[in-house]
């Protein structure tokens, strides 16, 4: 009785493993439908869009320089030297020699900035409008009283 217990357990769990080894076998081949899909196709068909001489070069290029490229592997272009050689100081630096000024009578001294002095107000309401303004950042430094009305009448006085 236990071998044949197993033997239909085996039937019965066979299915199952079917369906999803099956399942797993469409899941593969769409993925790999979606991954050649991606792929640029190339069929060698050429573009007719851009004409092409005999060497392949497109014929709105001619007239360019050509880019020299080397037929031989590891091939490299000759580096260019300079005209003249430079001398150039040996140690950490080189020594300068000092250039005197000029004793010219155009450079002189640029005047002094003053500092910004606003013209007096003569009107009261202006004078209490300035006060109003510079009372935050006035007030209980010094004498300054810090009630806005005591500031005005106290700085208004002076």
């Amino acid at each position: 009785m236990v071998a044949g217990g197993l033997d239909t357990y085996f039937q019965v769990m066979r299915l199952p493993c079917q369906k999803a080894l099956l399942a797993a076998m469409v899941a593969f081949a769409v993925a790999q439908v979606d991954v050649a899909a991606a792929r640029p196709r190339n069929s060698g068909v050429p573009n007719i869009m851009v004409d092409m001489d005999a060497s392949g070069t497109p014929i709105i290029m001619h007239g360019l320089p050509k880019s020299p490229k080397s037929s031989v592997p590891g091939a490299t272009r000759p580096i260019k030297s300079a005209e003249h050689p430079r001398r150039i100081a040996r140690g950490s630096s080189g020594y300068v020699e000092l250039t005197p000024l000029p004793r010219t009578g155009l450079i002189s001294a640029a005047p002094a900035v003053a500092p910004y002095i606003p013209p007096p107000i003569a009107n009261p309401s202006e004078r209490i409008q300035e006060l109003n303004h510079s009372f935050p950042l006035n007030r209980g430094l010094g004498l300054n009283p810090t009630d806005r009305d005591a500031y005005i009448r106290y700085n208004l006085t002076r």
